[in-house]
């Protein structure tokens, strides 16, 4: 029997497909081309005070004994913000000197495609201009590629566009000149790099869409049907992990993505997300049915106590190991959940958990390529951040 969540995500993701294939021609028609070749990158803003001046402006225009929609000191506070804004349209990241010795990385992560998938901060932008979400990278014979899920800020406070930022470095880690933000076909929030198949990513918007980004051609596709049905789901553990936002709990829990099992005629289910109150507390919800679950079930609940999700501050599930349910918070909080135990691991535990063996043959891999570089002696930056960031 067909999983109907499965059957859910093949009729929403078909019909968000097409529109975007539609805004994609559009883009595609209309998009310049760099002088490698490649598609142009959309450039980062310049500073402008054009938002604030329209803003005091409507303001101003309101009756007298109206709330003004922008004060005088906010005004000045607004020029003050843009005018500081950075003014280079080039994305220059934040780099770190080459290490002395092999780096060991500790960061959520696992393999996707060509790549490695890493949950949490990889390098670093200017949070004015671009604020990302996760990131991949991988090697293409004398160089690295790094891309970044998550949104290009324009110079106006409350205008945000999808997108991806994409730079190159050499095996040394100095950067390249090519690469660049490119913005989604739809503006539809942050984008998270979900998966990979070679180097086309899987990503989602904060509302579940799936978007596919082709890394070779720094191009968004529109692939066939049975790619963004197989993308949608993956295999995870000794189960079935599913990308759809779609659960029998829609009145009481909103949830970002679940994972299944069957087992001698039972099914164990587990759902990452929140309640749908105002509060929004992040939940696993565990079931135990013959079959899909359906709203009459009652699953079993548990939270992660101080942790307020939405749909902006995610908890979904990122890997499932060994009965444990890897979960991840949005820009790299990491909390484990064990089925056996129907509890949270404490990070002392989390330690404790094997990496895959073949993620950690390609890391060795990338860490030999870039430490026998002839030009690593004379390289000054390194692509990959030295320590996790904080989460937020």
């Amino acid at each position: 029997m067909k999983n109907k969540i499965i059957n859910a995500v093949l009729l929403g993701s078909g019909l968000v497909i097409l529109v975007i294939a539609i805004a994609l021609r559009a883009n595609q028609s209309s998009q310049a081309t760099a002088s490698n070749g490649y598609p142009a990158p959309n450039e980062l803003p310049k500073a402008t005070s054009s938002w604030c001046d329209q803003q005091k402006a409507l303001s101003d225009s309101q009756p007298a004994q109206s709330k003004p929609i922008m004060s005088e000191d906010e005004y000045k506070q607004c020029i003050a913000a843009l005018t500081a804004a950075p003014q280079s349209k080039s994305l220059k990241p934040l780099l770190t000197p080459i290490p002395t010795r092999p780096f060991v990385e500790t960061r959520l992560r696992r393999l996707a495609g060509d790549g490695i998938l890493i949950e949490g901060l990889l390098g670093g932008f200017d949070s004015q201009l671009f604020l990302q979400t996760n990131s991949w990278y991988e090697n293409q014979g004398d160089r690295f590629i790094y891309v970044y899920g998550g949104i290009k800020r324009d110079a106006s406070p409350d205008r945000t566009h999808s997108a991806v930022a994409l730079l190159v470095s050499d095996l040394a880690g100095k950067w390249l000149s090519e690469g660049g933000v490119y913005e989604a076909p739809i503006q539809a929030g942050e984008l998270t790099i979900l998966d990979a198949r070679g180097a086309l990513l899987t990503l989602t918007t904060p509302d579940g869409n799936l978007l596919f980004f082709d890394v070779a051609s720094r191009k968004y596709i529109t692939p066939d049907a049975n790619t963004v049905v197989s993308s949608a789901k993956r295999n995870s553990g000794n189960g079935l992990l599913i990308e759809s936002k779609g659960s029998p709990f829609t009145a009481s829990y909103i949830v970002s993505n679940h994972w299944f099992q069957d087992n001698n005629g039972k099914r164990i289910s587990v759902f990452a997300g929140r309640t749908s109150d105002s509060a929004g507390q992040a939940v696993v919800l565990v079931t135990t049915t013959t079959g899909d679950p359906h709203s009459s079930d009652q699953p079993e609940v548990y939270t992660i106590p101080g942790y307020n999700a939405s749909d902006t501050n995610y908890l979904r599930i990122f890997d499932v190991s060994q009965n444990k349910v890897i979960l991840v918070g949005k820009r790299g909080g990491e909390y484990v959940f064990d089925l056996s135990t129907k509890m949270f691991l404490s990070s002392a535990e989390i330690a404790q958990i094997p990496t895959d063996p073949n993620l950690l043959k390609l890391e060795a891999y990338f860490q030999k390529v870039r430490m026998e570089s002839p030009t690593s002696a004379n390289s000054t930056a390194t692509p990959t951040a030295q320590s996790s960031p904080a989460y937020p």
